[in-house]
């Protein structure tokens, strides 16, 4: 009798495993869709995705283990860094206060007859061209702080992401 009653219970994993690897798949659908492989971007979109999945399993009522919250949490703020990493609004973050202190620059570009192609033309305003990039230079620094506190926090608390 426990032979067949095992046989049952396996049967009934199996399917319940093929329901749940079938929905993980749709959801799945668009991002890999969208996917594309020229840049970090989408890694991010990807990971982001992943922490999303955990992040809600771990808030969930179908965990075992008794910090899942607290896990719920770490993983909450690796996602939110990686969000951040995808909006990429650092530049933008930036030049807030540049952009209250100076006007607006309007664009010249010119023809360059060794390339064919079009380049821009320097600032006439140097103190405004140096606070720009000023700008470019914090928006980097940021960038790679959120980069780096995402990579050392996940290497520092992904071991404990398990139930």
């Amino acid at each position: 009798m426990d032979f067949i009653k095992d046989k049952y219970y396996d049967f009934l994993n199996k399917i319940y495993s093929w329901k749940l690897s079938l929905k993980k798949v749709f959801t799945w659908i668009p991002i890999i869709w969208h996917d594309r492989d020229w840049d970090y971007h989408h890694l991010f979109i990807i990971l982001h995705k992943k922490l999303e999945d955990m992040e809600n399993f771990f808030n969930s009522d179908k965990t075992h283990t008794l910090c899942a919250k607290k896990r719920a949490n770490e993983i909450k703020t690796a996602r939110i860094l990686c969000e951040r990493l995808i909006d990429n609004d650092y530049l933008e973050n930036a030049l807030h206060w540049h952009n209250k202190k100076f006007e607006e620059r309007e664009f010249e570009f010119a023809h360059d007859p060794k390339t064919g192609f079009s380049m821009l033309l320097p600032d006439p305003n140097k103190e405004r061209e140096k606070d720009f990039m000023k700008c470019g230079e914090h928006s980097r620094y940021m960038e790679n702080q959120d980069k780096d506190y995402l990579f050392d926090f996940m290497k520092k608390k992904i071991g404990g992401w398990w139930d």
